[in-house]
């Protein structure tokens, strides 16, 4: 399996299980089975999709289990 510590502070590009579209964002965290995503247009639709950050959120960060992603473009730095 490819090491994923590098994709820390890179814009990605992925389609996840539920989307019918490509989405980009900002990879903050890399876990063992998921990676945090900050801002971006995922982060963006889906805080509109469920009707907005709650009160004081400015820049939300959201967890996405590798078993969701279908593709991921990354650097390969």
């Amino acid at each position: 399996m490819m090491d994923k510590a590098h994709l820390r502070d890179k814009t990605v590009m992925l389609r996840m299980v539920t989307a019918n579209r490509t989405l980009s964002a900002v990879v903050s965290h890399v876990e063992d089975d998921g990676i945090w995503l900050l801002g971006g247009d995922f982060v963006n639709q889906l805080a509109a999709a469920t009707g907005g950050l709650p009160a004081g959120i400015k820049s939300a960060a959201v967890y996405v289990p590798f078993s969701q992603i279908v593709w991921m473009i990354a650097p390969n730095e």
